[in-house]
């Protein structure tokens, strides 16, 4: 019995720590993020302007489109990734980590461009003033990010395929604007040389397959993260043992009782991905792990005078 009690009491310390760990990870990363963005974006708009250039021309870039899509989807999250490190549990909906995963894409295919392409023909545009920042600063920055943000979320072919249609579209739009109408009618110049060393034809699709393979890849390191950080939670749990389902119960009251304590207001917000796992695991009913929970958040607001 003293064994199990001292499980039960390392367990309790995990869970919580598991929360703290993931909440102060994404607001972190996601201020970081946010700031570092910001700075190269706006930056780059005060050199255009400084120069007496039409800030609409920063937009012609993909570079400057993908990092501020990225920086779209990061203020999308951090409002949560806020609330959550205040209430010791972070959580978002899943277009918003899906939101991020495109933007996530996006800049990756901008940092691979710049790397094997942009460096050979024009190092000094690749590499110097803001476009440090959105070339590979903040490409960096935000993949880094998106794998420290544990949403919890796995993302499938249909999703690698979702994540290139910002990509696509930009490319429908430089081929209108590059090769249809061209620089000399009002178009515009063909930034990438993407016509101009080989055929669109050939270059535009080549750039569409390596941004999926970056999708793909990208889906393929969150999964596998996903699943280690299960294997993981798994590996910390109890035994399998006759002593282990009263000693969740106890565990799931007391975490209960610690959201609730965080919790300012009345929202309850159910950890169902511990509840899934431990109910398959120990085979004990969700319902019956949600009530206790339950039992314990209510506790804690009662005990708040709420």
């Amino acid at each position: 019995m003293k064994k199990t009690k001292s499980s039960s009491k390392k367990e309790t310390k995990y869970l919580i720590a598991l929360y703290n760990t993931r909440s102060f990870l994404a607001m972190v990363a996601s201020i970081t993020v946010m700031f570092s963005s910001t700075y190269a974006i706006v930056g780059g708009l005060i050199r255009y302007a400084l120069n007496n250039e039409s800030i609409f021309n920063h937009f012609q870039y993909f570079t400057t489109d993908s990092n501020l899509l990225t920086l779209v989807a990061i203020c999308m999250i951090t409002p949560y990734a806020i609330e959550g490190y205040r209430k010791k549990r972070f959580s978002c909906p899943k277009w918003v980590a899906h939101f991020l995963y495109c933007g996530t894409t996006c800049v990756s295919l901008v940092m691979f461009f710049t790397i094997f392409f942009i460096s050979w023909s024009n190092p000094e545009l690749a590499f110097t003033g803001f476009n440090t920042f959105l070339h590979i600063i903040c490409p960096i920055l935000i993949i880094i990010s998106f794998f420290m943000i544990e949403s919890g979320y796995k993302y499938t072919i249909k999703d690698c395929f979702l994540c290139v249609i910002p990509i696509f579209i930009y490319e429908l739009i430089y081929l209108v604007e590059v090769v249809f109408i061209g620089e000399a009618n009002g178009g515009w110049a063909d930034l990438y040389m993407v016509a101009t060393y080989t055929p669109w034809w050939f270059s535009l699709p080549a750039l569409t397959l390596i941004a999926f393979g970056l999708a793909s890849l990208i889906a393929f390191v969150n999964n596998s993260l996903v699943d280690y950080r299960k294997k993981k939670l798994l590996s910390n749990l109890p035994d399998n043992n006759e002593y282990a389902p009263a000693a969740l119960k106890i565990e799931f009251f007391g975490l209960g009782r610690y959201i609730g304590k965080f919790n300012r207001n009345s929202a309850l917000e159910l950890p169902m991905d511990l509840i899934d796992l431990i109910s398959e695991k120990y085979n004990l009913g969700k319902e019956e792990l949600t009530k206790i929970y339950v039992k314990g958040f209510l506790d804690s607001r009662a005990g708040k005078g709420n």
